[in-house]
């Protein structure tokens, strides 16, 4: 019995031993999952060892030069104070002309204050554009804006007074006579009626208004059905927004007028060289197709439109010149009348016939006797 009681002691004792020693084990799997260990820093080779290197110096620089940006900023905004109101364009304005290039904003303050016996307070604004050389201080012209009416006439009597050396003409800012008129196209009878994209266009152009446009940059897929097809649906567009603000009739009839497409093409594939030329049956055509938005803008790329040189006013070439002569060209005339020229000195030497003796050579037939093999 005693020996029984004792081994099942020891049965007992043993499985509450390894019941402990497998609580310890879960407690400790435990403990590593709520801190798990951390993982080994991967090996950097040296490329990317520098990379990191040059982030972190290429960082600190950009910290130091924005905290330098800043400090400079807040110093001279201490130190200027608050920006200075922008000085307003007044009613009363006169355009000053024939100014000397030396002739400096100060010194017309100067001289308007002087004349016409006023403070320089009189003079709200002077805007006197630099010219391109680096003595110019102005481009011989200035706009100057006055407080009232009657300082501004005061200001006008003063032109054609001299002013270093130049006679200034002034006049009001608003008065434009003895500017040359714009030259209108055909079926454009005031400049009123042009739009502000219209009016930029044809002062830009370089040839006079005439039937043909010219049209550069274009796409190299651009045929001549794609950029006619273009221009009239560009036109029936406009139409349409036209008869909606009641500038056109819903009867009138929409001709783009349209001649013909001249497509700058390669020779060995046929596509397009960038450029054309486009004649239209009259020049109002034209200018409406030059003056329509939608026409310099294809496909997302900006062109360059303008009007072509006029095919009637191009400069006659030198065969052209010739065959207008009387008679289809040069008449044929008989070199039997002109007088011989005389030969240089060098070919009549060299020409001249010379006897046997003085050239050495022997004319006499050879003499001696034939000798045969048999």
């Amino acid at each position: 019995m005693s020996s029984s009681s004792s081994s099942g002691s020891e049965s007992d004792s043993g499985s509450e031993v390894h019941e402990e020693v497998n609580t310890q084990q879960v407690q400790a799997q435990a403990g590593d999952s709520e801190h798990p260990q951390p993982e080994e820093e991967k090996a950097l080779s040296h490329k990317e060892r520098r990379k990191q290197r040059r982030e972190a110096a290429m960082a600190e620089k950009n910290a130091g030069a924005d905290d330098q940006e800043k400090t400079e900023s807040t110093a001279k905004t201490e130190a200027s104070g608050p920006a200075p109101e922008k000085e307003k364009r007044s009613h009363w304005g006169v355009w000053i002309g024939n100014l000397s290039f030396k002739t400096t904003r100060e010194r017309l303050f100067e001289w308007i204050a002087n004349n016409i016996g006023e403070s320089e307070d009189v003079i709200t604004r002077i805007n006197m554009p630099k010219g391109h050389q680096a003595h110019e201080h102005n481009k011989g012209f200035a706009y100057v804006d006055l407080s009232t009416e009657d300082i501004m006439h005061k200001v006008i009597a003063q032109s054609e007074n001299n002013l270093d050396g130049r006679k200034l003409l002034i006049k009001s800012s608003s008065n434009f006579e003895g500017r040359p008129k714009p030259q209108l196209p055909e079926g454009i009878a005031d400049e009123k009626d042009l739009s502000k994209f219209s009016r930029k266009i044809l002062s830009s152009q370089q040839n006079k208004p005439n039937p043909t446009l010219f049209f550069g940059n274009l796409s190299f897929d651009t045929t001549q059905e794609s950029i006619k097809n273009w221009l009239v649906s560009n036109a029936e567009k406009h139409h349409k927004r036209q008869i909606e603000q009641n500038k056109a009739g819903a009867d009138d009839k929409l001709d783009v007028g349209i001649k013909r497409v001249r497509l700058g093409t390669f020779p060995d594939s046929g596509k397009c060289k960038g450029w054309c030329f486009i004649d239209f049956k009259n020049t109002s055509q034209a200018t409406s197709a030059l003056c329509e938005s939608h026409n310099h803008k294809m496909y997302g790329r900006e062109l360059k439109v303008q009007f072509g040189q006029d095919r009637s006013e191009q400069k006659k070439r030198k065969f052209d010149k010739e065959s207008e002569k009387e008679g289809g060209g040069r008449e044929r005339q008989d070199d039997s009348s002109k007088p011989p020229k005389r030969a240089k000195p060098g070919a009549a030497l060299a020409n001249a016939q010379r006897s046997d003796k003085a050239s050495g050579a022997i004319n006499q037939p050879a003499a001696g006797n034939k000798i045969t093999f048999d």
